[in-house]
């Protein structure tokens, strides 16, 4: 619902972000026109229909030290917040919705070789 979109923006005021919710896909279609104006003003006029760009080619990673001497920095980690097709987003998924996406995330993972394997916690 409308509601539970607004919900975290009014439990939160002073979060110091936007507070704006989708639950799943479906809010960014049911819901357009309040979430395109609330995104065009926050990014500064990045309309509907603009695609942002992306660029995961491996010769733009930088490969320089974040700590060449190894005192401060014990490791790093990577972090994504996008979802999966098919499954709500944080808000309104369930706890068995939840373990289907890790699953599904570890599966894939686990198949990554060389410099990119890691271990899943």
């Amino acid at each position: 619902t409308f509601g539970r979109c607004l919900k975290p923006a009014l439990d939160n005021p002073k979060s110091g972000g936007i507070g704006l919710v989708a639950g799943d896909e479906h809010c960014y279609t049911l819901f357009e026109d309040f979430f395109d104006a609330v995104v065009e003003v926050c990014h500064e006029g990045y309309k509907p229909g603009m695609l942002h760009p992306t660029d995961v080619s491996p010769e733009e990673v930088c490969n320089t030290l974040i700590d060449a001497t190894g005192r401060y920095v014990l490791s790093a980690r990577v972090e994504s917040s996008r979802n999966i097709r098919g499954f709500p987003f944080a808000p309104a998924i369930s706890r068995e919705q939840r373990r289907r996406v890790e699953r599904l995330c570890a599966d894939a993972l686990s198949q990554l070789q060389g410099p990119d394997r890691g271990t899943f916690y």
